[in-house]
């Protein structure tokens, strides 16, 4: 019991799905697709996450990659595989704001958040910096500077 109450505190993920329920705001869309994404080790609640609020048409540019909605996810497919805890921590949201007149985007949501990822003994940590673009009730893009 004690140890389940210790993994529970320190691995406890944030949720921010019972509190940001309207996938009408921008912002509720990004918070609720991120934690569906990675506030949970399940393969199968991460894909229906992406069908929730992704667009088909989602890019993702990290870094130096740029992911195509198939290839994203696989990636989220492929961080599941032997996932035990995973921790989201959303540190700043921003947004929403209306995008440009000469975009496509509806809106633009930015994020810095923090996530870790155990597989047993070993974890993988970062702090992400993200900007959003939303059509359609959909996240369309993200732009993203991982460290």
């Amino acid at each position: 019991m004690r140890t389940e109450l210790i993994k529970a505190l320190l691995f406890a993920t944030v949720s921010f799905a019972s509190a940001y329920t309207d996938n009408s705001n921008p912002k509720d869309i990004v918070l609720n697709g991120l934690t569906a994404l990675l506030g949970n080790t399940n393969a199968t609640k991460a894909v229906q996450g992406i069908e929730t609020y992704f667009s088909p048409d989602y890019v993702q540019y990290t870094n130096t990659d740029i992911l195509d909605h198939d290839s994203f996810v696989q990636h989220i497919k492929d961080l599941k595989v032997g996932l035990e805890r995973s921790n989201l921590h959303i540190k700043t949201i921003i947004g929403p704001t209306e995008a440009s007149t000469n975009s496509s985007l509806e809106h633009q949501v930015g994020s810095h958040h923090h996530i870790t990822l155990g597989y047993g003994n070993k974890t993988m940590s970062s702090d992400v910096i993200s900007l959003f673009g939303l059509r359609d009730g959909k996240i369309v893009e993200c732009h993203e500077v991982t460290q």
